[in-house]
């Protein structure tokens, strides 16, 4: 996809109605012959609208308008050019556990999960958020978020999040967030996570609770592998919910 329509695509599908900012910036990078030439210096994997926007965040914070996300681009390429070769947006977006949680619930439980292209692995803690289906409340009392979701038709809600025993994921390149510095752009590519980090990475003992699980370096041939350190007799539900 050429580069300019795939920064008006995501200015009028992704952040029109969700981010006015986001949307100016990607309109104005689609019409920006500077910023497009800057961009066709890196792979092009590595050009899309969410990993520019990370990287002048991670660098600069927000520019208040494009002018000045403009300017900073133009003057800080070589730092960016580095960060967006190196990194990459792993949205991570446990939201989707809302849409998994009816049928994880109704599993004979206990359940043993095996994410493949799990990030971070937040997608694995399904049973450590709260969710909301249209006043429906399943989860924790005290989770640190709250995903909402419209259920459509006869959806069978669950009354209560399903009792995980194991769980682990695989990832080409697994995310460690109890490091603050990855935590820090797992943020910056998908904010819902942020409350999410917070919980995880700033204790010690938050960790073990948070993150009790691991992400391996694997591809989705490896599940088989994987799936028999899961604790006998409980065989993992291997998912994947990435897009």
């Amino acid at each position: 996809m050429e580069t300019a329509h795939r920064y008006r695509a995501s200015a009028e599908e992704a952040a029109r109605g969700a981010s006015p900012r986001y949307e100016e910036f990607a309109l104005g990078v689609a019409e920006d012959r500077d910023v497009l030439a800057f961009l066709s210096t890196l792979p092009e994997l590595k050009r899309q609208p969410n990993l520019l926007f990370a990287a002048v965040k991670y660098l600069a914070g927000v520019p208040p308008d494009y002018g000045a996300f403009h300017d900073f681009v133009i003057g800080h390429m070589d730092e960016l050019r580095q960060l967006m070769r190196t990194r990459s947006t792993q949205t991570n977006e446990p939201g989707r556990c809302a849409v998994l949680l009816p049928l994880l619930a109704s599993l004979r439980q206990p359940i043993a999960l095996l994410e493949v292209g799990a990030a971070a692995g937040l997608c694995l803690l399904c049973d450590r958020y709260g969710y909301d289906y249209e006043g429906h409340r399943v989860g924790p009392a005290d989770a640190p978020v709250v995903f909402p979701c419209n259920p459509i038709g006869s959806v069978p809600l669950p009354e209560r999040v399903p009792r995980v025993v194991w769980r682990c994921g695989v990832d080409l390149d697994p995310l460690d967030v109890t490091d603050p510095d990855t935590a820090a752009w797992l943020t910056l590519s998908c904010g819902q996570i942020t409350p999410i980090v917070r919980s995880g990475y700033k204790r010690p003992s938050a960790s073990r609770r948070w993150m009790p699980h691991r992400c391996l370096l694997g591809t989705s041939s490896e599940r088989s592998s994987r799936s028999r350190r899961a604790p006998r007799p409980t065989p993992p539900w291997c998912f994947s919910i990435r897009p």
